[in-house]
């Protein structure tokens, strides 16, 4: 009586889905937890007892059949789930009585049958003594399978979970082959010994994908829940995580792949690109404290060019693929890299919360200071004459830089002033990157111009 009446205390703090909550075995969670146990009963103790002076069961057949039905039911399991057209970003459940809707539901919950049908295969593991199989592991991750699935059926029978679902049904049809060519014999099974592993680190990188997955579908919600309405479904802009793997890859190519795929190639003659920055800010700003006017006239047209701006931050990586397919790898150091992820990140944190106001005003600054420093790239381009002539100019091009940090760090300063209304976390997001940035450029400018000037 004190265990049901806990059940029911239990099933009162689980709203579940309407359409699922009479379904078989998803009216109390008392039914999942009573099969759990009596597995673990069976293949812990049960089991191994009626097993001790037997000998072991050799199961051929009911094993090919067990493992070829788990096969089957997971291929059609995941081709009907696909049918759904499920997300793999935020997938919201769709709780009406749409048949598309209606027909996931039901999929999760035969899915929920299938995870109860693999209890079988510890059972087999059990009667063919094979005990060494039934680890803590082995019944871990049936059981909480079995009961993650069922909270799915019961609260969720759709939506974000069809994907995870899909993953472990993928994994789950190259682990039963193997089973299955396995249980032909000793010969097939000598044969496939050395493939086992690998289905353990298929399972661990879908694992992996599913929590990733997880992991930055939260941060993508709470980095949007933050953001400018009007700019938060703009491409690339929603969530966070297309920026960090552009960034990624970024960093991947710039610093691993590139260098290893000219490592025994001769540099690349490429043509010089001119990247001109328009940055789009109007004389209806002062270099004063501006917060973010969303109902301005101008406001949404000024948002469109930080998204812009954003793009081109994108295409400016473009420039130390150049680097490295010329073989000028030394150009591409710590300071460079840093410098073009770090302003591409504050880019797309620009148009995701800031898309406007004094925010434009780095943009401004930053949009002269390339105008020059691209300038100064094409002429060095044109040739060895050219290239002569722009060295004399060239810690000029730094010093240029160096300004536009210190104008930033006085001009971002600004929000700390109790009259000034702009969110605090600009200044958090800003002043350490400038700093960083002013701090890498000098102590480029003190090695370069000044120590070797000195010896």
């Amino acid at each position: 009586m004190v265990i049901m009446t806990w059940f029911e205390i239990l099933d009162g703090q689980i709203n579940p889905d309407w359409r699922t909550k009479d379904w078989p075995m998803m009216s109390t969670t008392a039914i999942p937890v009573l099969l759990a146990v009596i597995y673990i009963i069976f293949v812990k103790f049960v089991g191994p007892n009626y097993m001790a002076n037997k000998k072991p069961y050799t199961l051929r057949t009911a094993l090919a059949i067990y493992n070829t039905g788990q096969i089957l039911a997971c291929i059609y399991l995941t081709v009907e789930y696909f049918k759904t057209k499920p997300k793999m970003g935020c997938d919201p459940l769709d709780v009406s009585d749409d048949p598309t809707a209606l027909y996931a539901a039901k999929l999760v919950w035969w899915t929920t049958i299938l995870k109860l049908s693999e209890f079988i295969e510890t059972v087999f593991f059990v009667l063919r003594k094979k005990q060494n199989q039934v680890s803590a592991l082995h019944i871990y991750h049936h059981i909480t399978t079995f009961f993650l699935i069922w909270i799915a059926s019961r609260i969720n029978p759709g939506g974000i979970v069809r994907i995870p679902v899909m993953l472990n049904n993928m994994v789950h049809m190259v682990m039963y082959s193997y089973y299955l060519l396995s249980s032909m014999g000793p010969g097939i099974q000598n044969k496939i010994n050395s493939y086992k592993k690998y289905i353990t680190i298929i399972q661990m990188i879908f694992k992996l994908m599913e929590v990733t997955k997880e992991f930055f579908e939260k941060l993508d919600a709470f980095v949007d829940q933050y953001g400018d309405p009007r700019t938060n479904e703009w491409p690339m802009v929603q969530g966070i995580t297309t920026t960090l793997a552009c960034a990624s890859v970024y960093l991947y190519v710039v610093l691993y792949l590139g260098p290893k795929f000219m490592e025994n190639r001769k540099p690349f003659h490429l043509l010089p690109i001119i990247k001109i920055l328009i940055s789009g800010w109007t004389t209806k700003y002062t270099l004063g404290c501006e917060p973010v006017d969303s109902n301005a006239p101008h406001s949404i047209r000024l948002a469109k060019l930080f998204w812009w701006t954003y793009m081109l931050k994108l295409v400016e990586f473009a420039e130390t693929a150049f680097f490295i397919l010329r073989k000028k790898t030394k150009q591409v150091s710590g300071l460079h890299v840093y410098h073009h992820a770090s302003t591409f990140i504050l880019a797309w944190a620009a148009v995701k919360f800031f898309p406007g106001g004094m925010a434009s005003f780095p943009i401004l600054v930053n949009s002269v200071v390339h105008i020059i420093m691209y300038a100064y790239y094409q002429l060095s381009s044109m040739g060895p004459k050219y290239h002569q002539f722009t060295l004399k100019y060239k810690k000029y091009v730094t010093i240029i830089q160096l300004i536009q940090f210190g104008i930033l760090v006085l001009h971002t300063l600004q929000v700390l002033s109790s009259s000034c209304s702009m969110p605090n976390a600009y200044l958090y997001g800003m002043l350490p990157d400038i700093i960083v940035l002013f701090y890498l450029f000098y102590k480029f400018y003190k090695n370069t111009y000044i120590t070797k000037k000195k010896m």
